[in-house]
């Protein structure tokens, strides 16, 4: 456990953000702002459901931020107790496990966020839980999350439930969406971290000789329909079949694994990192998902 990324306040260990002056800005008035100029640019919806599903992406706010807040402005002002977050692994290969800190709050330049200690004991006695600072110290799928929360939030302490989603089989999945459903209630909200198709020989992903953000953007779509669907089968087919470079597939494969039949998800908001360059020859894409889940409803959806 580095000292760098963890301190010890009033008794409390706290693991600090590490991308806090590189993927957002290193102070609150800077990241206000931001998050503020992000929003405003969000057109006004007079219906907007009572979201409590999100999927956002994890890029640097600088790529990802704008995408994000179509999300987050859904929850402005909503009173959750609890935020599941539920993020890929891009540094460490994880097997049929989901990781949680050891620490007992995560930091931003907003303050802390109490790690919900109870909830996760509830999902480890259901499932394999590993505890690892290191491994959360070093990703930033879940720390990108944190401050568009916390500013979405505001008013409205909420304790965090930071998972990073190993590779699941396919029992695996089933299990893990049975022991997090344990603690999904009225007041809880879900949070899946992902970005969308990776495009470029960097990628290894170069299946397009022409019109490759419109063709990635159908691969996308294709892959959002599954999700719109709750058609998990659907949407890990899509991803073994098209070799989809979808980095959060494991948790948005555990998401469809515990939505109940009734859910209803939306397409908020999509974009790529190269739409104001026009340079196609390397992107990466971002969308942004909605939607309401009555977690004590039935979940035998396909």
């Amino acid at each position: 456990m580095s000292t760098k990324t963890t301190t010890i306040k009033n008794n409390t260990h706290i693991l600090e953000s590490t991308i806090a002056g590189t993927w957002y800005p290193k102070s609150a008035k800077a990241l206000d702002a931001l998050i503020k100029y992000c929003l405003d640019n969000v057109p006004t919806s007079d219906a907007e459901p009572q979201t409590n599903v999100l999927i956002l992406p994890h890029a640097g706010y600088a790529y990802s931020a704008q995408t994000a807040a179509y999300g987050i402005k859904h929850i402005q002002g909503r009173d959750f107790n609890r935020v599941v977050l539920l993020a890929p692994s891009h540094r460490v290969h994880l097997n049929n496990v989901l990781v949680c800190p050891e620490a007992d709050a995560v930091s931003t330049p907003y303050g802390t966020i109490e790690i919900d200690k109870e909830a996760i004991e509830s999902v480890a006695h259901h499932f394999k839980v590993a505890r690892n600072d290191a491994v959360h110290a070093n990703e930033h799928s879940t720390q990108i999350q944190y401050p568009v929360l916390q500013y979405a939030l505001k008013g409205h302490p909420f304790k965090i439930v930071p998972f990073i989603v190993g590779s699941m089989d396919r029992t695996a999945l089933e299990k893990a969406a049975d022991a997090l459903r344990t603690i999904l209630d009225a007041e809880t909200l879900l949070v899946v971290s992902s970005d969308f198709t990776h495009y470029g020989d960097d990628f290894d992903y170069v299946p397009f000789e022409k019109k490759a953000r419109e063709n990635v953007e159908r691969l996308d779509l294709k892959a959002f329909e599954s999700i719109q669907k709750l058609d998990l089968d659907g949407f890990l087919f899509h991803i073994t079949s098209n070799g989809a470079t979808i980095c959060g597939h494991d948790p948005i494969a555990v998401m469809l694994a515990l939505l109940p039949k009734n859910a209803v998800l939306d397409m908020a908001h999509y974009e790529t990192s190269s739409d104001e360059s026009g340079d196609y020859s390397r992107f990466v894409c971002y969308l942004c998902v909605t939607g309401h889940a009555d977690w004590a409803a039935p979940r035998d959806h396909p």
